[in-house]
């Protein structure tokens, strides 16, 4: 075997391994149908006055319109491949409208009347 066909043969392995080991990342990262986590993100809205707005996840049950009035708390199951999503209009005479997305006690995302996106972290929170 010449010196061209053993580097050549070798950076085909190489690339291969890479390949494999992206592939094994991603589904790491993805997988098919992840198990819902113990405890869910809790929405908190604050202030007074009615809001409406959109909450859920993006994979899992997906999301779901809500109206009401402030201050209410939405309960979200979800699993590590999702994104919990709050959505929240507060009326622009609210005092003090807040909404956060809380997760073991601890806030993780906090806005006023604003898109707020959560990815839970790979270690599970």
């Amino acid at each position: 075997m010449t010196t061209e066909a053993k580097l050549f043969a070798a950076l085909t392995v190489f690339v291969g391994v890479i390949v494999v080991a992206a592939v094994g990342y991603d589904i790491y990262l993805h997988p098919a149908e992840p198990q819902p986590l113990e405890k869910p993100a809790v929405i908190e809205i604050s202030g007074t006055g009615r809001f409406h707005g959109v909450v859920g996840t993006t994979r899992r049950g997906g999301t779901y319109t809500i109206e009401g009035g402030a201050p209410a708390t939405v309960k979200v199951p979800y699993a590590l491949a999702d994104f919990v999503v709050a959505n929240v209009e507060l009326p622009s005479g609210s005092e003090a409208g807040n909404v956060k997305i809380r997760v073991k006690g601890r806030t993780v995302k906090e806005g006023a009347g604003t898109m707020l996106v959560w990815r839970p972290p790979r270690g599970g929170n």
